[in-house]
C-alpha cells in the first residue's frame, strides 16, 4: 500500500523548535562540516534554543519546516529585509533527500518572503552552486566568510509593480 502521509512545509510550530535545534547541530557538524571547528561551534552556541524561539516571534524572521508524521525532515531558517530575503540555512536530513523536501522548503519560502514585500531571494553557499542555479538562482558575488569562499547568489521572486 502506498504512503498516503504527506509532507507539511510551512512555519515551523513553537513546539516542535526543539527539533530543529537538535537537527541545526547535526547539520552544522556533517552538512556544513566545511566551517572551521571553532566558527561552527559559535554557530551551533549562536543558535540556541532561547535565540530560535526569538526569531520564531520577530516579524522578519522565516522559520520553515517540512514535517512528516511529527518528524523534522528539514528546515530553512531566513530573515526579510526588503527589498531582499536572505536565506542563512537550508538544510534536509539525508533520510528524507530525493523527495523534493528542499525545493518545498525553497518554494514556501518564496512564497512568505513575497508577502513580506521581498523582491530578491539571496543566499551565501559553498558547494551547492549547482543545485541552487537550477532554481534559477545567479552568481552576483563571490567573497571569503567564515574563512571559506562563498558564491554569493540571487533569485528576482517579484516585480518592482
Amino acid at each position: 500500500m502506498a504512503d498516503m502521509t504527506e509532507i507539511m512545509v510551512g512555519p515551523i510550530r513553537l513546539r516542535d523548535l526543539g527539533k530543529l535545534r537538535r537537527q541545526f547541530e547535526v547539520a552544522a557538524n556533517s552538512s556544513f562540516s566545511y566551517l572551521e571547528p571553532r566558527y561552527r561551534s559559535q554557530v551551533i552556541k549562536d543558535n540556541n534554543l532561547p535565540r530560535l524561539i526569538v526569531a520564531w516571534v520577530r516579524p522578519d524572521r522565516l522559520l520553515l519546516a517540512a514535517m512528516k508524521d511529527g518528524v523534522l525532515l528539514g528546515y530553512i531558517i531566513g530573515s526579510v529585509e526588503r527589498p531582499s530575503a536572505n536565506i542563512y540555512w537550508l538544510y534536509v536530513d539525508p533520510a528524507s533527500r530525493g523527495q523534493n523536501v528542499g525545493l518545498r522548503l525553497l518554494a514556501a519560502f518564496r512564497r512568505h518572503a513575497e508577502k513580506l514585500g521581498a523582491r530578491n531571494l539571496v543566499l551565501a553557499t559553498y558547494d551547492h552552486q549547482p543545485y541552487y542555479a537550477r532554481q534559477g538562482f545567479k552568481t552576483v558575488d563571490k567573497k571569503t566568510l567564515h574563512g571559506k569562499p562563498m558564491d554569493i547568489m540571487a533569485l528576482r521572486i517579484a516585480s518592482n509593480e
